[in-house]
C-alpha cells in the first residue's frame, strides 16, 4: 500500500512539530474503571443508511498529507447528515495557508506542489467561514480509485498525482499519450462535471496563482450545485486530558494538582461516543505503526466505536489510509472498512487531542 504511506505520514498534521517534545504523562484511571465505561459502542449504526455507508467505506486520503482534511470531514459529514468529500474540505483549507505557515510546512515537508499539514479544528473552522461544503456525489474523495471501474493506467493514483499532474501541465513539463491518458482521467475525475479541455486551459492561464487557489477554484466550480450549506452556529471542540487540575485559589500552600476522572481524555471522548458523535483526534502514529521511526508521525483519524476486546476497552479508529493492515501487533486491523482498534492505554498515549462538533 505504497509502503505504509510513508511519503506523507511522518508530518501529516502541522502539529507535527511537536514531534520531538517529550510524550505526556497522562492521569489514567483503573482498568477496572475504564472496562465499566466500555460499554460497546458504534455511531454508526445512528445514521442514515446512505452515511452509514460512508463511514463503512475505507477512506484513501492517497498520496498528500490531508489527514486532518479528512478526519474533520468526517465530522462535519456526521453533523450535515450527509457525505462530505474530504479533498474540498482539505482543498479549501490550504487554499488559506500564505505567509509564515506556508514557511513552517516547507521546513516540514520540503518544497511540495501545495501545502500539506494542518489541524482538524482549524479546517472544520475554515470551511465553516466558507459557508458551505461539497457532496460526494459531485466530487469524490478517495485518494485510490476501485481498480475494477478504471483503466489500468490511472488505477493507482491519487490526490497527490492529480497535483503532481497538474504542476506538469502548468510548468509545460513533456507528457507523452499515457501521461496525457492519465491526466485527463484524473481531471475527469476529481473535478465534476467540468470540461477537461476547460480544466487544462484554466491552469495553464493561471501560473501566475498558487497552485493551492488553483485546485480549490476548480473543486469548487466542480461540484457545482451539490453543495451544502453549513450553519455558522456550529460549534468546535477541542480538548486534552485537563485531569491534573491545578491548586485551588484559596489553597494558600499551593498543594498538588487534583486528579478529576471527569476531565480525563478517555472520559471526554466516551461523553461524545456515548452521544454517539464522532470524534476526531490528533496523535503520533508511531504507537500504531513502524513510520516514520522512533520519532513517528503526526496524523490525524476518527474515532466511531468502543468496545471490550480482550478484557480491554479498546477504540475504533477510522483512518484514511485505505485497506491497508501494516500495523504494529496488538493493534486490530479491520480492512473491510479501513479502520484499526487500538486499546484505552495505547489511545491515551499517542493522543494530544480530541476535536468534536456540538
Amino acid at each position: 500500500m505504497r509502503s505504509m504511506k510513508a511519503a506523507l505520514l511522518f508530518l501529516c498534521t502541522f502539529a507535527s512539530a511537536l514531534v520531538f517534545m517529550p510524550e505526556k504523562g497522562y492521569a489514567t484511571s483503573t482498568e477496572a474503571e475504564e472496562l465499566a465505561a466500555c460499554s460497546s459502542r458504534d455511531v454508526r449504526e445512528n445514521m442514515s443508511p446512505e452515511l452509514k455507508k460512508y463511514f463503512m467505506t475505507p477512506s484513501d486520503q492517497g498520496n498528500i498529507g490531508w489527514c486532518y482534511g479528512y478526519a474533520a470531514n468526517d465530522i462535519l459529514s456526521q453533523k450535515m447528515g450527509a457525505p462530505l468529500s474530504a479533498i474540498y474540505t482539505s482543498s479549501y483549507y490550504t487554499s488559506r495557508i500564505t505567509g509564515a505557515g506556508r514557511f513552517f510546512r516547507s521546513i516540514l515537508h520540503g518544497d511540495t506542489a501545495v501545502a500539506e499539514g494542518g489541524f482538524i479544528a482549524g479546517a472544520l473552522k475554515d470551511i465553516k467561514k466558507n459557508g458551505y461544503a461539497c457532496s460526494t456525489r459531485a466530487l469524490p474523495q478517495n485518494g485510490t480509485f476501485n481498480f475494477e471501474l478504471v483503466p489500468n493506467y490511472v488505477s493507482m493514483a491519487g490526490t497527490g498525482d492529480l497535483v503532481r499532474y497538474m504542476e506538469k501541465l502548468r510548468n509545460n513539463e513533456p507528457c507523452d499519450e499515457m501521461c496525457e491518458r492519465r491526466t485527463d482521467y484524473l481531471f475527469d475525475y476529481f473535478f465534476g462535471k467540468l470540461n477537461v479541455i476547460d480544466v487544462k486551459r484554466y491552469i495553464i492561464n493561471s501560473k501566475s496563482s498558487r497552485l493551492e487557489d488553483v485546485l480549490f477554484k476548480l473543486m469548487d466550480s466542480g461540484c457545482g450545485s451539490s453543495k451544502i450549506a453549513v450553519s455558522g452556529s456550529l460549534k468546535i471542540r477541542t480538548g486534552g486530558d485537563t485531569s491534573k487540575s491545578g491548586p485551588k485559589s484559596n489553597d494558600r500552600y499551593g498543594s498538588e494538582p487534583q486528579f478529576d476522572p471527569e476531565q480525563t481524555l478517555l472520559a471526554k471522548l466516551n461523553r461524545q461516543l456515548n452521544q454517539n458523535k464522532v470524534v476526531g483526534f490528533e496523535y503520533n502514529a508511531k504507537y500504531v505503526t513502524g513510520v516514520g521511526g522512533i520519532f513517528g508521525g503526526w496524523h490525524a483519524s476518527s474515532v466511531v466505536g468502543r468496545k471490550v476486546i480482550n478484557n480491554k476497552c479498546h477504540y475504533l479508529v477510522r483512518n484514511s489510509w485505505g485497506t491497508t493492515c501494516s500495523y504494529k501487533p496488538g493493534i486490530i486491523c479491520d480492512k473491510e472498512t479501513g479502520s484499526y482498534w487500538v486499546d484505552s492505554k495505547t489511545f491515551k498515549r499517542m493522543t494530544s487531542k480530541l476535536v468534536w462538533v456540538d
